[in-house]
């Protein structure tokens, strides 16, 4: 959750890019078109004989309809089996190439990941074996059974974890009837709902050419590039684009209680934050990062160094394309909550009142460029982060104005936004632990 758009953003750049303060003209050169299909491509070249794909779909669980968990569901079947092989032969395959494959579905996009070695004789199976099981996934009965099995498993799992608990009630109390406000992975009622048909269904609809972006990254010349993006393409099934989400209606105040037998308190607050195309979104990211972005923040520094009140805590912005939340979330003592609770209010409401300081508007965009430069410094960072680029819609010269954009950004512009959206009024609380 703390890894958000906006920062994953700021980071593609950096780790392309070790002077971020430089021109837009010495920014690293992202390539862009569609194929003859429709299919969003980027592409970054990185000569470091690694080469990354972000095969990226609108799939995500806000697809779902009433059949929550379906999106990821299908997501965790794709690499079960191919057009000709089976779910032991792809792993095989894998592994023989030396190939890093993973899968992920969140609200808004479900990611199919490939790394492998760029020479031939590694890369050219890894990307057989990925367009077979792109091209007709066979959902077997075996598989289905076995992976619902697992997820239904994962659930529970989740059930039990006060951290899981508490987003799931967070989500639920904020969005109350719209497609965010499930969880990704579905309920226990749900998932055992969901049919073969189904998942074959919600396939073809959604993981289609039309519906697809690409991103490609590393050690491939653009012409390669191009011949990749084209063979990927060819292997998905043809479909059509799909209709806009429901617009989010305004939240209301709610404050959740959820017993759990712990010694210890999960508190997740916050209300409705940006999309990702808001002009707000700057502002508001160093904002959330002066308020709780690490130990040097107004709330890691009055309410866990000065108090001793939590563990940890931390304030960030969850963008999503129909405006994600701003979330506040600690861990304390469950006899400390109530005090640790009023305590983030009030330290909230200063901050709201008063704004931040010239020196922590400063401080905070030198912590941030620093620390995002280190963390995404590899090639499937990089793919993440044109993959979300593209899914998003994003102007084309997005990731060229990143930097002058966030530079641009004043001591007025990050109080205003602390004004508009850090009120915490109307507010979503979620208390996990033990209860009277």
């Amino acid at each position: 959750m703390k890894k958000t758009f906006l920062l994953l953003l700021n980071c593609f750049l950096l780790c392309l890019n070790a002077n971020a303060s430089e021109k837009v003209a010495h920014s690293p050169k992202v390539n862009m078109w569609v194929t003859d299909s429709g299919m969003k491509v980027a592409y970054v070249h990185v000569p470091n004989m690694i080469i990354n794909l972000e095969l990226a779909f609108h799939a995500g669980s806000s697809r779902d309809g009433a059949n929550y968990g379906l999106a990821s569901l299908t997501n965790n079947l794709v690499s079960a089996g191919g057009e000709k092989l089976s779910f032991d032969e792809i792993a095989s395959q894998f592994d023989n190439s030396g190939v890093i494959f993973s899968y992920n579905s969140g609200k808004d996009s479900a990611t199919l990941s490939l790394q492998s070695l760029s020479s031939k004789e590694f890369f050219e199976p890894a990307i057989s074996t990925f367009t077979d099981m792109i091209k007709a996934p066979n959902f077997s009965d075996n598989d289905f059974t076995r992976i619902r099995s697992h997820a239904l498993q994962e659930i529970k799992f989740k059930d039990q974890s006060p951290n899981s608990v508490a987003y799931k009630n967070f989500f639920s109390a904020m969005y109350h009837d719209h497609p965010y406000s499930h969880p990704s992975y579905g309920t226990e009622e749900t998932v055992k709902l969901i049919s073969q048909d189904m998942v074959k269904s919600f396939y073809n609809k959604h993981y289609c050419k039309e519906n697809a972006v690409l991103a490609i990254v590393g050690d491939i010349t653009e012409k390669e590039a191009h011949v990749l993006a084209n063979r990927i393409s060819s292997s998905l099934p043809s479909g059509s684009t799909l209709p806009s989400l429901e617009v989010i209606k305004e939240i209301s105040s709610a404050d959740v209680k959820v017993t759990y037998p712990s010694s210890q308190s999960k508190l997740v607050l916050g209300g409705l934050g940006v999309t990702p195309h808001s002009k707000d979104i700057f502002a508001l990211d160093l904002a959330s990062s002066i308020l709780g972005g690490g130990l040097d923040s107004r709330l890691s520094i009055d309410i866990r160094e000065k108090r001793g009140l939590v563990y940890g805590i931390s304030a960030f912005v969850h963008p999503l394309e129909l405006r994600g939340p701003f979330i506040i979330s600690t861990q304390t003592k469950s006899e400390n909550r109530n005090v640790a609770s009023k305590e983030i209010k009030r330290i909230v409401a200063d901050f709201v009142a008063h704004g931040a300081t010239e020196e922590e508007l400063r401080k905070v965009k030198k912590i941030n460029i620093s620390y995002h430069y280190e963390m995404f410094s590899q090639n499937s960072a990089i793919a993440n982060v044109l993959a979300l680029y593209m899914i998003y819609d994003l102007p084309s010269t997005y990731l060229e104005d990143y930097v002058s954009n966030v530079n641009k950004v004043t001591l007025e512009d990050v109080n205003k936004a602390i004004s508009k959206y850090m009120k915490l009024n109307p507010l979503v609380s979620v208390v996990v632990g033990p209860h009277e």
